[in-house]
């Protein structure tokens, strides 16, 4: 969607456009997930980074289609970074065997 709107995410420029606190968080929910070691450990770490997805979803079609596309470009580098995470969460649940 960014490409459309003529303003790309640079390769690796995601990070410029947050904040040392998100990248903090970002940073304790990776190591909670290397510290989970059983299938409900995961699956709270996996709901809630659904939860979260999804609510950035929701805002960044808002954004979208107010044509606030500076905000849209945040939220979508934020996502990036949770669906880093949620690939994680996917090799966390095979190393442990849990099957969905």
């Amino acid at each position: 969607m960014l490409e459309l709107y003529g303003d790309p995410m640079p390769e690796g420029g995601e990070q410029a456009l947050l904040d040392t606190n998100f990248l903090a968080q970002i940073m304790e929910l990776n190591e909670e997930l290397v510290d989970a070691d059983t299938a409900a450990d995961v699956s709270g770490i996996a709901e809630a980074v659904r939860e979260v997805l999804q609510r950035y979803y929701n805002e960044v079609e808002k954004e979208f289609a107010a044509s606030n596309i500076a905000d849209a470009k945040k939220i979508v580098a934020k996502m990036q970074y949770y669906h880093n995470v949620k690939d994680k969460i996917k090799e966390k649940e095979g190393n442990l065997g849990i099957v969905h």
